[in-house]
């Protein structure tokens, strides 16, 4: 998808935001299709941003193997992201440190992809640093989109319906073109932060037409977190409790071809945990 939009959809008359680079796939995705699109000329036009560690796990998780890559929490993956993305330094700008630090210096951003939003305060400032910036016509990928938590995200989105249109999904990344500029005003408001009422509602417009019954079970789940989370685990367990009879057959099959253990009654459970203790944050 990445080296598709880089490619294909690139124009070269703004910039690429790559929010959240870890061990750079998404990176070097891009800039080998910026590399292979002959509509541009060489720069450093990919702005990649990534804190450089990633936190001790609350399970108390010491080490975790990525893509056959052992890794320990809490030590620095700098070194793997500079050496993974070290063939495209003419094209990558690699900006390391607490994002939330980081503000955008107005440039236009003809494809914003986050893979960042892992916190509201994270999403609040992607959307304020980074849409205003996008012009009509340009792209915006969030890759947590299309996930069982995270309501903020959505949130966010519907929020901003007036300015986005969305175009289509791949995994769990939905992707929008702008099809007005976002006022730095409109963007600068947060719905989740500031505990709008409308929240749910801005949630639920993102219940796109043509979905897949995964993408639809993600964001049902989703809304059962964004009800606790609002203060009303009650009525969030009986949304999880409407989930399981809609979905049955589906979280059936699920169980069927998931190898991992992350399949749909694995997210279920979770999700009746997590509201059940009070752990949604």
């Amino acid at each position: 998808m990445l080296y598709h939009m880089a490619k294909e959809e690139f124009r070269g008359g703004g910039e690429i935001v790559d929010g959240g680079s870890f061990f750079g796939s998404s990176t070097v995705a891009l800039a080998q299709g910026v590399r292979d699109n002959d509509r541009f000329d060489d720069r450093k036009v990919i702005h990649a941003y990534e804190l450089g560690f990633l936190p001790e796990p609350e399970s108390g998780q010491t080490t975790k193997s990525f893509v056959g890559q052992e890794y320990t929490f809490g030590e620095s993956f700098v070194p793997i992201l500079e050496t993974n993305t070290a063939p495209f330094q003419d094209l990558v700008e690699l900006n390391i440190g607490d994002l939330l630090e980081h503000e955008w210096d107005g440039r236009p951003i003809e494809i914003c992809f986050i893979d960042v939003c892992k916190t509201a305060e994270l999403n609040a400032h992607c959307a304020k640093q980074f849409y205003p910036h996008i012009p009509v016509g340009g792209y915006l990928i969030n890759q947590d989109f299309f996930f069982d938590r995270l309501p903020y995200v959505k949130v966010t989105m519907g929020y901003l319906s007036d300015y986005f249109v969305w175009t289509g999904r791949v995994f769990s990344s939905s992707i929008w073109r702008c099809i007005k500029p976002v006022p730095q005003s409109v963007a600068d408001y947060d719905p989740w932060l500031a505990n709008d009422p409308m929240a749910a509602e801005y949630h639920e417009r993102c219940r796109y037409n043509g979905l897949a019954e995964d993408a639809y079970f993600m964001l049902d789940i989703s809304l059962a977190y964004l009800t606790a989370m609002r203060g009303d685990p009650a009525k969030a367990k009986a949304i999880l409790r409407r989930v399981k009879a809609k979905y049955r057959k589906y979280i059936e099959y699920r169980a069927t071809v998931v190898k991992d253990g992350r399949d749909a009654q694995y997210r279920v459970d979770r999700a009746e945990r997590q509201i059940a203790l009070g752990k949604v944050h």
